[in-house]
């Protein structure tokens, strides 16, 4: 369960299929990060750090601290997020309110320890290391060595709407024993946000028996 740390031998079925793939250089039709900033915004306050939790980690408290403002994606003063008995880890990722994901981006700590490949899982509570490669996720990206954080991966939007929770499953990375992040950050639209509710004004006078009052009249659009 995510409420606990459970152990992840190195025999496990999916560490078997992790290492039979190759990433893609170019970074899966990754976008570097001047050409679209602004675009969307950060979903970093409508996630619930204290309810961030991992798998496999040496410290799953280290988890929320890969969510953070991208002024402060390279601080890792408080530590960052390592693996701990083999490469792979597994994020599980609440949200405030439900939100679109059109973006991510993840910088390892190192250029061997980055994640090379992640699995995306949505409104998922039961992805396991005994599941993610047997279950259909959203979404697989090859990753690349994204140190600078200037590389933000587009997700398949549709796919990503309506999300409550996000399950991360970085299944292998550049070769180190270990996997070590820093920071993730994800771009998108939150459903509080996204509508603006605009109503009319209406002077107090008379009005005719067969028109409607205010109240009756009074409509609500919606600007996304």
């Amino acid at each position: 369960t995510w409420g606990a740390m459970s152990s992840h031998p190195h025999n496990c079925p999916c560490c078997a299929e992790a290492h039979g793939h190759s990433h893609d250089e170019q970074g899966n039709n990754a976008h570097d990060n001047s050409a679209v900033e602004g675009q969307e915004q950060t979903l970093f306050p409508f996630i619930k750090r204290d309810q961030v939790t991992c798998l496999n980690a040496v410290d799953q408290t280290k988890a929320k601290l890969l969510f953070k403002s991208r002024d402060e994606r390279f601080d890792i003063s408080q530590g960052f997020l390592q693996s701990d008995a083999d490469e792979q880890l597994i994020l599980y990722i609440p949200f405030t309110c439900s939100v679109n994901i059109r973006s991510i981006c993840v910088i390892g700590h190192s250029a061997r320890t980055s994640p090379a490949s992640m699995r995306l899982f949505i409104n998922r509570q039961d992805i396991d290391f005994d599941n993610a490669n047997d279950v259909e996720c959203a979404q697989r990206i090859e990753l690349v060595e994204n140190l600078q954080g200037r590389v933000e991966f587009p997700t398949k939007f549709t796919k990503f709407q309506g999300v409550n929770e996000l399950v991360i499953f970085f299944d292998t990375n550049f070769g180190a024993d270990t996997t070590e992040v820093i920071y993730i950050g994800l771009k998108g639209l939150a459903t509080q946000h996204k509508r603006e509710v605009v109503t009319a004004t209406y002077e107090l006078k008379p009005l005719p028996a067969s028109t409607k009052t205010p109240s009756e009249t009074t409509s609500s659009s919606y600007i996304s």
